[in-house]
């Protein structure tokens, strides 16, 4: 029975790298009309597919669907690992481990928006131009205002404050979410590991 799931974890596992490759494709211009992209295509399309146009994960112009997609396979792949090893599976371990997940996608998803965040202060802070209709960073403002302007209204008062407070807040207050969410999660995970079913 072990050799099932560690045949089923590696199968996942494979089928995790091809999507990966898949995903990365998309970002090189003309790589997904070569054979194996194409090729690639039909073996991870249908599975991709199945997250896109998730709404909650679609922030402007990012769209972390696609992580969602790679972080199930990663959990499938963690699963039937622990039921080949241990012979068993707990309600406690499969509870901490969707637990984990989660939190993992969101904090990735939080670590992107936070380098983000971190480049546009830094263009802003090193680059007067950076305000220039039509360019790359406006369009990238026009993607964070909204989550910014939330972030940083909610510290003050809701009071206007500029732009660059505006983004030097988020920056804060994400990397203290993440923090805080680690450690809360983790100690969540121990307590559903230690339970005995």
């Amino acid at each position: 029975m072990s050799s099932i799931f560690s045949l089923l974890a590696s199968v996942v596992s494979l089928y995790t790298l091809l999507c990966f490759i898949r995903i990365i494709l998309t970002w090189i211009p003309n790589a997904s009309y070569s054979s194996f992209g194409r090729f690639l295509s039909s073996v991870c399309d249908p599975y991709l597919n199945l997250f896109r146009g998730i709404r909650w994960l679609q922030f402007s112009m990012l769209d972390f669907s696609s992580m969602l997609a790679l972080f199930v396979l990663f959990g499938l792949s963690a699963l039937f690992n622990h039921i080949a090893t241990e012979q068993s599976l707990r309600l406690g371990f499969l509870i901490a481990k969707i637990l984990l997940l989660l939190w993992q996608l969101v904090s990735s998803i939080m670590t992107v928006v936070i380098i983000l965040l971190a480049i546009r202060l830094f263009v802003l802070l090193t680059n007067r131009d950076s305000y220039q209709y039509g360019s790359l960073w406006s369009q990238v403002d026009a993607s964070i205002n909204p989550l910014i302007f939330k972030m940083s209204s909610a510290f003050s008062g809701g009071k206007p404050v500029s732009f660059k407070k505006a983004l030097i807040i988020s920056i804060i207050t994400l990397i203290f979410i993440s923090f805080a969410g680690s450690y809360v999660v983790s100690i969540l995970a121990n307590a559903l590991h230690a339970l005995p079913f």
